[in-house]
């Protein structure tokens, strides 16, 4: 509907208005994809569902950039008007296939369970201060997209254009190391783990920027943003697919859309206030990503710590025969 409201008319309002549905329903389809995927994928194989879909999107979002390069140099009104009646077609055959997927798995929970599992997700507070802690580590989305730009154009030597090559590189790294990566994870121990280095790289990255702020040799700015870049890349495959173990293992099976829509908002504020935090960030210089860095690094920890209590209390639960081993 928002394609066919900007292939109708040139009107600024009509574009405004197709961003709001685009953008508003990008959270909520992050926390049903999840959803899926968590209902109706073994628990062993969440990660490496998730972790395939992840790298699909990217795959697409390669193609659909060179695309969209191609329309932008075309410059007519008519290769425009195609693209969007192809997304717009692709997104509701994409619609007509959750329906599908829904008829063949019938719901036969109550509106008033429904109700319940709601609430139930919000009363989680093991879940809520997890999903928490990962969603102040997914500001390592804007801090590529909006943060690193800023700081190459504004105060660093490097060429502007290494904005452009620096999410070159991100996507091509994400698509070679997520499902990798996805396919190791499949204990809380790991997740923890991961999600520990990745907040630990994401602090590496912030020192890196720092750095590259203060050097006055344009060679040296470049190599230290292309290593920030890759290790950034590293970073947010590992938050991420952490976020995904926790979000999918410890939520409630019979719950599973109230625990994935908690786990989605996080996702849509990082990405709404992102930006923002961001240019305010840039603004106050070095100090604003020591912060940042020192924040990345208090979250990681914070969930290394309470994800071991989680596991020590689950084991207890379980009886003897599950208690953590000693970890070197």
């Amino acid at each position: 509907m928002a394609a066919l409201l900007v292939s109708l008319s040139s009107s600024t309002v009509l574009l405004l208005a197709a961003l709001f549905i685009t953008l508003g329903l990008q959270s909520a389809q992050t926390g049903l994809s999840t959803s899926i995927v968590a209902t109706r994928v073994d628990p062993m194989s969440r990660v490496k569902s998730l972790s395939w879909i992840r790298t699909l999107q990217h795959v697409l979002y390669a193609l659909t950039a060179v695309a969209a390069s191609l329309v932008l140099a075309s410059g007519a009104e008519i290769f425009f008007r195609i693209a969007l009646a192809i997304g717009g077609t692709m997104l509701f055959a994409g619609a007509l296939m959750c329906t599908r997927i829904s008829r063949r798995s019938a719901v036969t929970s109550s509106r008033a369970d429904r109700r319940i599992g709601g609430s139930t997700a919000v009363k989680d507070r093991a879940f809520l201060l997890m999903m928490l802690g990962s969603s102040l580590l997914m500001l390592c989305w804007p801090v590529l997209t909006v943060g690193l730009p800023l700081w190459i154009t504004e105060s660093t030597v490097a060429p502007p254009a290494m904005a452009g090559v620096c999410l070159a590189i991100s996507a091509i790294i994400i698509i070679t190391i997520q499902i990798p990566v996805g396919n190791k994870v499949v204990t809380l121990k790991h997740g923890r783990y991961v999600n520990l280095a990745g907040s630990i790289f994401l602090s590496v990255v912030c020192a890196g920027f720092v750095i590259a702020g203060e050097t006055e040799s344009t060679r040296v700015a470049v190599a230290i943003i292309l290593g920030v870049t890759l290790l950034h890349a590293l970073a947010e495959v590992l938050v991420v697919t952490s976020k995904w173990y926790f979000s999918t293992s410890m939520m409630n099976d019979d719950h599973a859309g109230g625990y994935q829509s908690i786990a989605a908002i996080g996702d849509g504020l990082a990405v709404a206030v992102g930006p923002a935090i961001m240019i305010a960030l840039v603004g106050t210089g070095n100090t604003g990503w020591c912060v940042l860095g020192l924040t990345f690094f208090i979250v990681g920890v914070f969930q290394a710590i309470y994800s071991r209590r989680i596991l020590v209390r689950t084991a207890e639960r379980a009886g003897p025969s599950m208690a953590p081993k000693p970890e070197a």
